[in-house]
């Protein structure tokens, strides 16, 4: 019996193929291939999950059960009477937070004042030295390279260095969470130990893995490892639509008057005007019927926004990136307060988390999350898939969050053109919300931070139509390449490559991928990710 491959698949993985996106299995390195394996394994106690648990890769590499984005959103930990406390992050493209730093300018371009780092509040600094080390996750330094003589083994920081940094810093931490993996460093090493890739851990590493000895620094490879693969090729793809239609006018394939600037030529009319109104800024308004429109999207949503100078008068605006950059991640990896409304099905309601207060002490940063990459946004496993969204998951959709940016401000003309008011006391989940044409109060009304309060989001202006255009351009940011599980490790023998598993392009099957493991926890402890 023949299979039939949907004719939109087909599509897609010839777009792939004549752009040069990679849809064959992928050609990891040694140390990607480990950090894979370990990836995918379930460890922890009881051994019911894994870090793919919590990172679906079908899902956009967050959690990939609907019912529990829908209500609960924090996942249950391997241990069951367990549960963690916001919304696991996507770990695709976390590689390219740089380490926690003070920002290079000064307000109100990064209004914290920081940026880089991994978790919602960027405790996992990767910073040498630490910026706030009373806050900050245990660091992770040359000592993985050394012997246990504390001689460098040759060949080793030179090969593995770049994966030093917030990524594996935060990948120390899950397996040992309670809520989350609830494991110790010894039973992650000997699970590792006892695989049937431990051979590969000794050819990355130059040195078998040993549990009684070295456990500290062992644990600390296995985290690098861990980097390394979530650093690669296969899980930082850059196969979005979005990425083939602009490269594809790059290589000449669609001949357009201005190749690799928008609007493109690959996507729809409503994709592009979603682009020119999500980089539409005061640097660079967009015209609408002879009205600008400026949502700031990309100040917040661009690895390099635009560059706003308080010390002119009027302020100078110095425009950033315009989305045509080949490895654009929309995060400026900072820290933002957009308002969120307090989630009462979340696990610890009614205390909420402090954001990025809860890493550096300083009462000015109430509230401040890390700004996500937009990457994935929309990946999910099938049309009817649920994703949560924002570091609560309080919103369920990107239509209504995207709603949510331009009317927030139930105070302003925007809101009061859609009929909009502040909820009533007990109208709480996004759903009621929706149904009563209000939006709760924040978890932190005044926090000092408030992207409302300062005017920089809520009152937008936009029509049904613009929002829709925005969304329509979000959804062209999901990659098309989907990694599998690893094949199980067969030891090289000359002329037997090692198989880890394939990507694939196309539409996602009908069944997620999640849970790989009998239980799921989120990547975040509960008193913040």
């Amino acid at each position: 019996m023949k299979k039939h491959i949907p004719v939109m698949a087909v599509v897609v993985l010839a777009a792939l193929l004549a752009v040069g996106v990679n849809v064959s299995p992928a050609a990891l390195s040694d140390i990607e291939n480990l950090g894979k394996f370990v990836f995918f394994q379930n460890i922890s106690d009881p051994p019911r999950m894994a870090c793919a648990t919590c990172h679906v890769p079908r899902a956009g590499w967050t959690y990939g059960v609907s019912g529990v984005n829908l209500h609960q959103v924090a996942v249950t930990g391997a241990n069951p009477h367990t549960k963690g406390g916001l919304k696991p992050p996507m770990s695709a493209y976390a590689s390219f937070s740089p380490p926690f730093q003070v920002s290079p300018l000064p307000f109100p371009n990064f209004p914290s004042g920081f940026l880089g780092g991994v978790f919602w509040n960027g405790r996992s600094e990767g910073a040498d030295p630490q910026v706030f080390p009373n806050g900050a996750t245990v660091p992770i330094g040359d000592e993985v390279f050394q012997d246990a003589g504390g001689a460098f083994i040759p060949g080793l920081k030179t090969a593995y260095g770049k994966y030093l940094g917030p990524l594996a810093e935060q990948a120390f931490n899950p397996f040992l969470n309670p809520v989350e993996q609830n494991q110790t460093q010894l039973g992650v090493c000997r699970t590792v130990a006892s695989a049937a890739y431990a051979p590969l851990f000794e050819k990355v590493w130059k040195e078998p893995i040993t549990c009684e000895e070295r456990l500290a620094v062992n644990y600390k490879r296995i985290a690098v490892s861990l980097a390394a693969y979530q650093s690669s090729p296969e899980v930082n793809s850059f196969s979005s639509r979005r990425d083939i239609a602009l490269k594809r006018e790059l290589d000449g394939i669609d001949v357009d008057d201005t190749p690799g600037q928008f609007p493109l030529k690959g996507l729809t009319a409503q994709e592009n005007l979603g682009h020119d109104l999500f980089y539409s800024t005061p640097a660079n308004p967009l015209i609408v019927n002879g009205v600008p429109k400026i949502t700031n999207c990309s100040l917040c949503h661009a690895n390099n926004p635009p560059v706003i100078d308080l010390s002119t008068t009027p302020p100078t605006f110095t425009p950033g990136d315009t989305g045509v950059e080949p490895e654009q991640t929309y995060s400026d990896n900072s820290y933002h307060v957009i308002g969120v409304p307090p989630n009462p099905e979340i696990p610890g309601f009614p205390v909420f988390n402090e954001g990025l207060k809860a890493h550096t002490g300083i009462d000015a940063h109430l509230a401040a999350q890390r700004s996500p990459s937009l990457r994935n946004v929309d990946k999910r496993p099938d049309a009817d898939f649920v994703k949560a969204y924002t570091h609560n998951g309080w919103f369920k959709s990107l239509e209504s969050l995207v709603h949510f940016y331009n009317t927030a401000n139930v105070n302003g003309v925007t809101a009061a053109s859609f009929g909009i008011t502040e909820c009533a006391e007990g109208i709480a989940t996004e759903v009621d919300a929706l149904a009563n044409n209000c939006w709760p109060k924040p978890e932190f009304p005044s926090a000092p931070l408030s992207a409302i309060n300062i005017g920089l989001i809520g009152d937008m202006g936009l029509t049904l139509e613009e929002e829709a255009a925005i969304v329509a351009y979000l959804k062209t940011f999901t990659d098309t390449a989907t990694p599998k599980k690893p094949q199980p490790y067969l030891e090289s023998k000359p002329g037997r490559p090692q198989a880890t598993g394939a990507l694939t392009a196309g539409p996602a099957p009908s069944k997620p991928e999640a849970p790989l493991t009998a239980g799921s926890a989120p990547r975040e402890k509960a008193s913040g990710r």
